[in-house]
């Protein structure tokens, strides 16, 4: 059931973007969708200053339930809201410093453009990181069903703004302030909705020193590891706009873009037990046998996903056109070959959250950033290979057996039987070039 919640509210955001992409591509132009998904980009990194409030949340709140503690649910929230808030007032601040400086050097009208659009884009940001605060009080809860049903609705008007602003208006940067004003109003609706919901639960006004020092540890590891998750997963699109140029990025923005979502709903049908860990941390064994059904599960659904989707490419055709198909569908096959074997880290990244063992998710996710910058950089710039993109097996390799090494030694799993599993999709990958 949970399960189908998850997978439910991941694939809103996949339907959503189906149908604003092309318009994208039609009303702002390449370069135009480039550069919103760059901005988004630079939000999207922004997140590595909260600390993972929403991995935290989820976690504290969960286990505070367990110990039947409404106020300590309430404090948790209140203390994590606020040291967000905080967090975002002073980024925007050293931005209002630096931006006026950074307009007098910057001679290109693109980063001239993403610098006026980060005036908007850091206040939709704090927003959208409170919107997820809330998301997360609801999973510390195991209220799926609630969640699923305003985080769809949110996720539909917040889309469907952008949509129609950019085929009124041709313009990134109104794109941009559409979705700011939408932003606050669906988050004061939330806010009211789950205030009546949980009352006493929830608040915005408990926040306090002591709470502070009993998340300190988790969340200051939780935060490290989000920001070598936020360069990991971002990193690739600043090498290669920054080494192809901004036309050829747009292009392979639509491949990871695909990626992404995939990889999304994958995530999402299995993060429900994100809270069932951190419930069941003692119970090893336990946490063994349902670690190798989960892997099953990923390995089995996303060798679905890639071999259909490949199968019938067509369909990338119809959505994009015949032009904006045939320059991403290198970008789009590759990434759907490598896709289940991206897909097996998710597992063992949900283990290390639940268990509170953020400080390995640090390290993985560090030694996985250098691999893939290396990688990136070496086959694009240095030896300048023509099928760069299945490179990037490489540094997925390395992610899979870091994970493996830890994992191994904190459940019963053997790292030979890990491996084994590596290699075996591998073959599979290999076997379908």
């Amino acid at each position: 059931k949970n399960s189908i919640y998850g997978v439910t509210d991941s694939l809103i955001s996949p339907i959503l973007m189906l149908i604003a992409t092309p318009v994208f591509f039609s009303y702002l132009g390449v370069e135009g969708y480039a550069i919103w998904v760059l901005v988004n980009s630079v939000i999207a990194s922004l997140a590595i200053f909260n600390l993972g409030g929403s991995e935290v949340a989820i976690k504290f709140v969960s286990s505070s339930r367990n110990k039947g503690s409404k106020d300590s649910a309430g404090e948790i929230f209140s203390t994590i809201f606020l040291f967000q808030s905080i967090i975002v007032l002073i980024i925007y601040v050293l931005f209002l410093t630096v931006a006026p400086i950074a307009i007098q050097i910057i001679t290109s009208d693109n980063l001239l453009t993403m610098v006026s659009i980060l005036y908007i884009a850091i206040p939709i940001f704090f927003v959208k990181q409170s919107e997820e605060m809330l998301y997360a009080f609801f999973k510390g809860y195991e209220q799926f069903g609630q969640m699923v049903i305003i985080s769809t609705i949110s996720k539909i008007l917040f889309f469907s703004t952008q949509i129609f602003i950019a085929i009124s208006t041709e313009s990134v940067i109104n794109v941009f302030y559409g979705a700011l004003i939408v932003s606050i109003l669906l988050f004061f609706l939330q806010a009211v909705y789950i205030k009546r919901i949980h009352k006493s639960n929830i608040s915005f006004s408990k926040a306090n020193i002591k709470t502070a020092k009993s998340l300190l540890n988790f969340s200051a590891w939780n935060g490290l590891a989000s920001l070598t998750t936020m360069l990991r997963s971002q990193s690739d699109k600043w090498l290669v706009s920054g080494l192809l140029g901004l036309k050829a990025f747009g292009f392979y923005s639509i491949g990871i873009l695909v990626f992404n979502q995939l990889y999304n709903i994958v995530g999402s049908s299995v993060y429900w037990v994100f809270p069932e860990i951190s419930k069941e941390a003692f119970d090893k064994k336990h946490l063994a046998r349902k670690y190798w059904k989960l892997l099953f599960f990923v390995c089995i659904v996303s060798l679905i996903i890639s071999f259909t989707l490949i199968k019938f490419n067509f369909l990338f055709q119809l959505w994009l056109g015949e032009e904006f198909f045939q320059n991403s569908k290198y970008y789009i096959n590759t990434f759907l070959l490598l896709f289940p074997v991206f897909s097996l880290s998710i597992i063992s990244s949900l283990y290390l959250l639940g268990l509170g063992l953020v400080k390995y998710e640090f390290f993985v996710n560090a030694v996985t950033f250098f691999a893939k910058v290396i990688t990136i950089w070496a086959v694009i710039d240095v030896f300048k290979v023509e099928d760069w993109v299945m490179f990037f097996l490489l540094f997925i390799v390395v992610e899979f057996i870091a994970y493996a090494i830890i994992i191994s030694k904190k459940l019963s799993i053997k790292f030979t039987y890990l491996i084994s599993f590596l290699l075996l999709q591998v073959v599979i990958v290999f076997a379908r070039i």
